[in-house]
């Protein structure tokens, strides 16, 4: 609990009580949802693996090819 109060005061400057936050959660469109989406496909991809084993991620080609089909 203490360490979710401290995040709110550091990111909004104040603590909004649970009821507020699923309000706005409740409050999400998938009209926002994709307009978040399209507008993060419209810039070159950022990609990071980790492990051992990393053959199996894709080639940074093959995720900026699969974006570009978004826009």
């Amino acid at each position: 609990m203490f360490e979710d109060i401290g995040r709110q005061i550091l990111t909004y400057n104040k603590r909004s009580p649970p009821s507020e936050i699923c309000d706005k959660i409740d409050a999400v469109t998938k009209e926002d949802i994709m307009r978040v989406a399209l507008n993060m496909v419209k810039s070159p991809p950022s990609i990071s693996c980790v492990g051992g084993d990393i053959t199996k991620c894709p080639t940074y080609d093959t995720i900026k090819d699969f974006t570009r089909s978004f826009s």
